[in-house]
């Protein structure tokens, strides 16, 4: 964006003190009466002529030489005596130059731009330059072929060739060895190698190639061993390797490869990254074997829409993800086995959208997850990937939305989450299983919409969690294992059509926020909720069509009206609207009140 901005703003202030502008012959001409230097910026923009040979006498500029907005001129050609431009050279926006080649006596400059010159073919007058403190930017030149004339230059500050549609040719930079800061090689569409980069040595910061439509390799980078900020190879249709930066020994900050469509291998071996890993929606990509040493990312490990990558191998020797590790969005994926050496991901593990994916793998060595571990998604899988020594999970755990998970085995030595478990949406499920090591959530418990599962019998050791929902389980017979769960702030069961009982909740003492047993079609006792002895909150037991308003009652009066701070509700069960129903201890109205409708209402 900075270069971008640069090229189209212009280099410096045409008003500053010193600074001349010409913007005819007879300005070059009464120019070259008087002097041959400037001691500011010069400025050449609207000129009326075709070349400046008028102005043939120039000799130094003491700042930026601008050539700029010059709808006649053809050739900059007559400037041989120019020795020195102490700032920068840019030139801009003629729409007629084709030839530039009259500066070949300028050894130095601190930035040449050369942006905007629609039929401009060639670069052939910079070849004095060897060093550029600031920026060399090529930059929408539509008709530009070759950057020779820039033979000379070794050492850039930046570089960018931005949106060359016909540049076929950039053997100008053929001894540039360091770029001090960035280089950009984007949008050049008919560029198709960059082997006469075979110099180059060093990037300071970021290297980005990409949209670069004919780029086929990479094949000319084999001597750059350093790259002190960002690699992103993106956008690029017909690369189809990374051959080329096997030489390459240190990247300091992220690595990104993103659609590029004929990408199918990763040519590429680190053994740590400093910062994210991402690689997205690559469509040919089949492996990513090349990573074979790989052992840590300090940030983020991202892998997503590689459309025809079916297995994870390549990363059998990573233990630690500094950041998120992300799979996701995969159609041919089958097997992530490939991450059963890592120990520690700091942030979260989400496994989401994979459509083969079937999770009969382990993830042996895994032992925390710094923030979220979500298994969402992922169409064809049966069985949950096992973490066997997966002790904790710092926020929440997500198991959601599969439509072939039978159970949730895997997590059986999981003890504590540091936010909700939800298990929802997942049609086919038929049991919860495995979670019995699991004494804290330090959040609410969601088992909703899994409208096959049939039992749960999975917590015998929870004793800690905040709120616990259980609704619109149609299926749902059997609720056990709750064994050890005295005090929580709220219980809500609802809409789970063949729930008979409530015996789970034997030992449930106290609920500092409510008790809702509602729209449970089979459920006819609440002998489980019998050693309940305090509600801070409300009791609402609504709208169950089997339970009698004489069995709700009497857990109510079991508990003691005294006892329940809230409201206490009770009606629309069996016989549905009797007379004898209603808000206990409400002297007035015994209809439904405004608490009969969907289960959604939580109050």
């Amino acid at each position: 964006m900075l270069l971008l901005l640069l090229a189209c703003n212009g280099p410096s202030d045409p008003h500053s003190e010193d600074a001349l502008t010409i913007s005819s012959v007879a300005e070059m001409t009464a120019f070259c009466a008087k002097q041959t230097t400037t001691e500011g910026d010069l400025t050449i923009a609207a000129i009326d002529a075709v070349n400046l040979s008028a102005l043939f006498c120039l000799e130094s500029v003491g700042g930026t030489l601008s050539i700029i907005d010059n709808p006649l001129l053809e050739t900059i050609d007559k400037l041989e005596n120019l020795q020195l431009v102490s700032g920068e050279i840019y030139i801009a926006d003629n729409p007629a130059l084709q030839q530039i080649s009259g500066l070949n006596a300028v050894s130095s400059s601190t930035a040449v731009t050369i942006a905007r010159n629609d039929v401009l073919t060639a670069l052939s007058g910079f070849t004095e330059i060897t060093d550029v403190e600031d920026l060399v930017g090529i930059i929408d030149n539509a008709s530009l072929e070759t950057t020779t004339g820039l033979n000379s230059l070794t050492h850039a500050g930046r570089l960018s060739l931005y949106n060359n549609p016909a540049l076929t040719d950039i053997s100008g930079l053929s001894k540039l060895s360091t770029v001090a800061e960035d280089i950009t090689i984007t949008g050049n569409s008919s560029l198709a190698a960059l082997k006469e980069l075979a110099e180059l040595l060093t990037v300071g910061k970021d290297l980005i190639i990409s949209e670069n439509a004919s780029l086929s390799g990479l094949e000319g980078l084999e001597g750059l061993q350093t790259i002190g900020g960002d690699l992103s190879i993106h956008q690029n249709e017909a690369l189809a390797d990374l051959l080329g930066l096997q030489g390459l020994q240190t990247i300091a900050g992220d690595l990104s490869f993103y659609n590029n469509d004929a990408l199918s291998t990763l040519d590429l071996s680190v053994s740590s990254i400093a910062g994210n890993l991402s690689i997205t929606d690559n469509d040919a990509l089949l492996d990513l074997s090349a990573w074979d040493g790989l052992t840590t990312v300090d940030g983020d490990l991202l892998l997503s829409g590689n459309d025809s990558l079916s297995a994870l191998t390549g990363l059998g020797m990573l233990t630690e993800v500094g950041g998120d590790l992300v799979v996701r969005e995969h159609e041919t994926l089958t097997d992530i086995s490939a991450l059963e050496a890592i120990t520690t991901i700091t942030g979260s593990l989400q496994i989401t959208d994979n459509t083969a994916l079937s999770g009969a793998i382990s993830i042996l060595a895994l032992v925390s997850v710094g923030e979220d571990l979500s298994i969402c998604d992922n169409d064809a899988m049966t069985e949950l990937p096992s973490f066997p020594a997966l002790s904790s999970i710092s926020g929440a755990l997500t198991i959601c939305e599969h439509d072939q998970l039978i159970d949730t085995t895997g997590f059986t030595n999981l003890q504590e989450t540091g936010g909700p478990l939800s298990i929802t949406d997942n049609t086919t499920l038929q049991t919860i299983t495995g979670f019995e090591a699991l004494q804290t959530i330090s959040e609410d418990l969601i088992i909703q919409g899994n409208n096959s599962l049939a039992s749960i019998a999975a917590f015998e050791n929870l004793s800690q969690v905040d709120v616990v929902t259980i609704q619109e389980n149609a299926s749902l017979t059997t609720i056990d294992q709750f064994s050890t769960l005295q005090n929580i702030e709220k219980l809500k069961i609802q809409s789970n059509d063949a729930l008979a009982t409530m015996d789970a909740f034997a030992a449930l003492n106290t609920l500092s926020d409510a008790l809702l047993i509602r729209y449970n079609d089979a459920l006819v006792d609440l002998d489980g909720l019998a050693n309940i002895s305090a509600i801070e909150g409300d009791c609402k037991i609504t709208d169950n069509t089997v339970l009698t308003d004489a069995t709700a009652q009497a857990l109510v009066d079991l508990i003691g009206e005294e006892n329940i701070s809230g409201e206490i509700r009770i009606e629309n069960n069996y016989p549905k609207g009797s007379k004898d129903t209603g808000l206990i201890g409400d002297t007035g109205d015994t209809g439904s009140g405004d608490d009969t409708g969907s289960p959604e209402d939580t109050n």
